[in-house]
């Protein structure tokens, strides 16, 4: 997977701020009683929202149907991995559709991608990743390093239609080194097990939605852009507030 193509998905699917903003002003909408003329504006505007809405809504599955068609095949100069796996891995590593792969004391120059029902361990010594981390249809990604290391992931990183319960746990070390840090956008969305992300450095968006089968956890991130939560069964914080430099929207207004 070309590091450039990653890029422009991850644009699309993380920019959820255009319809978080006009689901939060549905939402606030308030029932005083203006004069007949300005409710009937008032109406013609809520409902020109409500079709915003719903139309960059039907947009999603499209737009999904698009990224799973433009997953390209393994290539020859690829890395497979069905194994633990470390030291300098030059390109993009793979892992195939039904195996699990353990990355530890690695660093790669490429890209990571996880494939249908296979399973990525990131749970033991220093892993760099200088592209982006894709799981599409996925058992589960697990970024769960020790609280002496660190996860490094210079793109974005999107789990999208996986089965088991995935995500990212970072623990933060003082002084000042964050266990997890994702330089990009961080999108978990779709997945039929909750989502799970636990104190990271996400530099772009987060983005966890529409993930059933349990309560999704969102606790103390530090987040430099935006946190949208739409369509879960159920999003905590246990008690641990994340920080967010832009706006929290959805179940994670108050998280």
């Amino acid at each position: 997977m070309k590091r450039g193509s990653g890029a422009v998905w991850f644009s699309f699917l993380t920019d959820c701020t255009s319809l978080g903003e006009a689901v939060e002003s549905i939402a606030n909408k308030t029932d005083s009683s203006p004069p007949r003329s300005r409710r009937n504006a008032d109406q013609t505007s809520r409902q020109a929202e409500r079709r915003s809405v719903m139309k960059t809504l039907a947009m999603i599955p499209l737009a999904l149907g698009i990224v799973l068609a433009a997953v390209p095949a393994a290539r020859a100069d690829d890395t497979s991995c069905t194994e633990p796996l470390s030291g300098a891995i030059n390109g993009n590593v793979v892992v195939p559709e039904g195996a699990t792969c353990s990355l530890h004391d690695a660093t790669v120059t490429g890209n990571v991608l996880v494939g249908k029902g296979a399973r990525l361990l990131m749970i033991a010594g220093p892993v760099t990743i200088a592209g982006d981390l894709l799981g599409i249809q996925c058992d589960a990604v697990e970024i769960h390093p020790e609280p002496s290391s660190t996860v490094s992931i210079g793109g974005s990183v999107g789990l999208l239609f996986c089965t088991g319960q995935t995500g990212l746990i970072g623990y933060k070390i003082d002084p000042p080194v964050n266990g997890l840090i994702i330089h990009g956008n961080f999108l978990c969305q779709f997945n039929s097990a909750p989502c799970d992300a636990w104190r990271g450095s996400i530099g772009g968006n987060a983005n966890v939605s529409q993930n059933s089968g349990g309560e999704s956890v969102v606790l103390g991130n530090e987040i430099d852009g935006n946190l949208v939560c739409l369509g879960n069964t159920a999003v905590i914080d246990g008690g641990i507030p994340n920080r967010v430099a832009g706006r929290k929207l959805g179940q994670c207004a108050d998280l």
